[in-house]
């Protein structure tokens, strides 16, 4: 065994083995596309407990996991229920009408952010084609507050709290976090980029 934690990545332009013994043809365990963790059977449970350890560090939540998680799923489906959409505010002051929450799309399963200590939703507007990040809290003219409240506070409590403990107290204190890398490849200083280095 390689590792016992890694911290996900990009994956593109890496082998194709798990992350963590090396084993041919490995799952994508991915936060985002084409960034997480390759990992073969028996260390899948060990990628999705580093991506959702990286995810809570970083404060952003997946759909299927908001969507599975009892307070935040009832703000979601409230949402969700009104027939034609919701209203946000624009930057521009504007009141707008005909949102929607972000559908989720397989290159993209991130619907919710934390920014500036700010909880975000992704949302869509399909007649002007646009996405926006709004703010939960502003919700608080269209959901009932208790719904905001309790998805904030379980936001907070962080729905990826037990695979981030979990991931500290297996974390590679004497270890080197680095996978195999492919030949000829390098990822440029300060950046997730990776390219051909001849």
């Amino acid at each position: 065994m390689r590792n016992n934690t890694l911290i996900p990545r990009n994956l593109v332009m890496t082998l194709n083995e798990c992350f963590y013994c090396g084993m041919k043809d490995p799952n994508f365990i991915q936060i985002q596309r084409l960034f997480g963790l390759k990992a073969c059977d028996y260390h899948k449970a060990s990628a999705i407990r580093d991506c959702n350890a990286y995810m809570h560090s970083m404060k952003m939540v997946k759909f299927e996991d908001a969507i599975n998680n009892s307070k935040i799923a009832q703000f979601i489906n409230y949402l969700q229920n009104k027939s034609d959409g919701f209203s946000i505010l624009r930057s521009n002051g504007i009141l707008e009408e005909g949102w929607i929450l972000k559908p989720h799309v397989w290159y993209n399963p991130c619907l919710i952010g934390c920014v500036e200590d700010e909880w975000h939703i992704l949302c869509h507007n399909k007649v002007k084609q646009l996405e926006k990040s709004v703010k939960i809290s502003s919700f608080v003219d269209q959901v009932p507050i208790e719904l905001i409240n309790d998805t904030i506070a379980t936001l907070n409590e962080g729905i990826y709290k037990n695979d981030y403990m979990l991931y500290n107290l297996y974390s590679n204190k004497d270890l080197s976090e680095e996978v195999p890398e492919c030949e000829g490849i390098f990822t440029i200083p300060g950046t997730n980029i990776r390219i051909f280095n001849y």
